[in-house]
């Protein structure tokens, strides 16, 4: 089964004295993409603007800004689950999650992290706004990355019999 890896929630410590100030916690997530922008950012060197692709998160870190973008994430399957790919979308204390296989979406998912931590309440079915706002984002993400090669449709693919067994038995959906 396709798990999310552990390396998705992970602290991180930034430590440059000269020129933060020690001590500041911040809860709100950050991505990956924007830790070189970020330390371009705190130690002032003068690159490109388009050298990186993600945003310095510096404002932030200074109290300037709290909007924190959307983090995507994608995990692909190996062996038998190779046609499998994952992927989810955290932000505004929801998680979307769209397991595609054979390139189409065969699955989706939402959670509110904020009740549901854990992601044991699929409520995808009850907040259909919010899930098509984090479905565009990944959308999004999709056409940027993937020159559209996966399919995410407007709405969720009906999946046949032989399809719900298999994801079934993978554990990714229950009755």
């Amino acid at each position: 089964m396709i798990k999310e890896p552990e390396n998705i929630d992970v602290p991180l410590l930034i430590v440059c004295p000269s020129k933060l100030s020690a001590g500041k916690v911040i809860a709100e997530q950050v991505r990956l993409i924007d830790l070189a922008p970020t330390i371009v950012d705190i130690l002032n060197l003068d690159l490109k603007p388009n050298s990186f692709q993600g945003e310095s998160f510096l404002p932030l870190i200074k109290g300037e800004e709290n909007k924190t973008p959307m983090v995507i994430s994608e995990v692909s399957g190996e062996g038998e689950e190779k046609d499998i790919k994952r992927f989810s979308v955290r932000g505004e204390g929801y998680k979307y999650i769209a397991t595609f296989e054979a390139e189409k979406v065969v699955y989706e998912e939402l959670y509110n992290l904020g009740d549901d931590p854990k992601e044991t309440c699929n409520i995808a079915e009850k907040e259909p706004d919010r899930l098509k706002l984090l479905r565009l984002e990944l959308q999004k993400h999709i056409k940027q990355n993937h020159h559209g090669i996966l399919q995410l449709e407007a709405e969720q693919v009906a999946l046949d019999e032989e399809v719900r067994n298999r994801l079934k038995a993978l554990g990714y959906i229950d009755d």
